[in-house]
């Protein structure tokens, strides 16, 4: 490693602090666009608030009104919205800081199951969603109104993001393909990773599990797990590079060992880093840092098991990264007083970046 990245990892190396432990297990958390609010999908469908603007977290009353479990979350700035979906197909609009725990508006049926994942454009006139149904819909921000909704590949669709150009979107589905679609369904380019697909027997297994863009470099990351097996999985945790506009692979980075399993979250930092975190089994997970043309991780940590998702905050430096309590409790674990088996929990471990 040259000492030009030494330096830049050890200015972000993170310092572990603060951590809150709700009573229910979460699926992902993200800061709000100002950095002053955490929020966070559960599986009892609530969505968790945490006022994180000082040193302190202090929990806000959770949102409620979805089903199943809550997945996933979006953002747009202005006007304070939130944006958050559940496992039985329905999308919700807030007021990020409402204390009335009553939606802007919903969308009860935008997809047959799953919602896997959110986006909003960059005009912040347009949210748009891929789910289990193998399906994107796109709707009007403000109003909730569909506008158009297609099929864009694969079984199902486990992530979306919008392109810098604001009218074009990535898409990443379980057959280890992301594509680059227009608005109305036209695709633009292809992003093939076959490595992170596999069929095994009757089951599959791996898919593009998380992306992130990079507008300044132009640079597309996919991450997942280049897989061995169905059953309990045993894989490779995979990030593969690409250029944005022409489609063209440029870096393969695999990044541990085959019970490290998957990478479940990307973030670019504005240093040119780019940091994830995988989770494997039994109860492992580490927060990694990757350096575009340095073929070695620049960075590890491999304190955070079991990792759900990474929630970067630049301005006062911070990551929040959902874990997932080691000691999961299932059958033949011990009962508690009442008889019955303990819920797991998730652990959001803080870290401040650097010293």
């Amino acid at each position: 490693m040259d000492i030009t990245t030494a330096d830049l990892v050890k200015s972000l190396e993170p310092q572990l602090g603060l951590s809150i432990t709700p009573e229910v297990q979460l699926t992902v958390a993200r800061f709000s666009p100002d950095g002053n609010t955490l929020i966070a999908t559960s599986f009892d469908a609530k969505i968790r608030r945490w006022d994180v603007s000082t040193e302190e977290a202090k929990e806000l009353a959770p949102l409620t009104g979805h089903s199943g479990w809550s997945t996933a979350i979006a953002f747009r700035a202005e006007g304070n919205w939130l944006f958050t979906a559940d496992s039985w197909g329905k999308i919700a609009a807030w007021d990020l800081l409402t204390t009335e725990d009553k939606p802007r508006w919903t969308l009860d049926t935008a997809h047959d199951g799953w919602v896997r994942d959110l986006a909003v454009s960059s005009d912040g006139k347009t949210l748009v969603s891929c789910g289990s149904d193998a399906k994107v819909c796109v709707a009007e921000l403000e109003t909730g109104k569909l506008v158009t909704s297609f099929t864009a590949g694969g079984r199902d669709l486990f992530c979306i993001r919008f392109a810098p150009d604001g009218q074009s979107i990535i898409v990443g589905d379980d057959r280890g393909i992301a594509r680059r679609v227009a608005l109305d369904g036209k695709i633009i380019t292809e992003y093939a990773v076959a490595e992170l697909f596999l069929l095994s027997r009757l089951q599959d297994v791996g898919g593009i599990r998380a992306l992130a863009i990079d507008a300044a470099t132009g640079t597309l990351a996919i991450g997942g797990c280049e897989p061995k097996n169905g059953g309990t999985v045993v894989g490779t945790p995979t990030l593969v590079l690409f250029d944005l506009a022409t489609g063209e692979r440029r870096e393969k980075f695999s990044l541990g060992g085959e019970q490290e399993v998957s990478v479940v979250d990307i973030a670019f930092h504005s240093s040119g880093l780019i940091f994830l975190v995988t989770c494997g089994t039994p109860g492992q997970g580490k927060l990694c840092y990757v350096k575009p043309g340095l073929a070695e991780v620049a960075y590890e940590n491999k304190k955070f098991i079991n990792a759900q998702s990474l929630a970067l905050r630049e301005r006062a430096p911070q990551l929040a990264i959902v874990t997932t309590a080691p000691g999961s409790n299932g059958n033949g674990r011990p009962l508690d007083k009442e008889g019955n088996y303990k819920t797991n929990t998730s652990p959001v471990l803080f870290a401040k970046l650097g010293e």
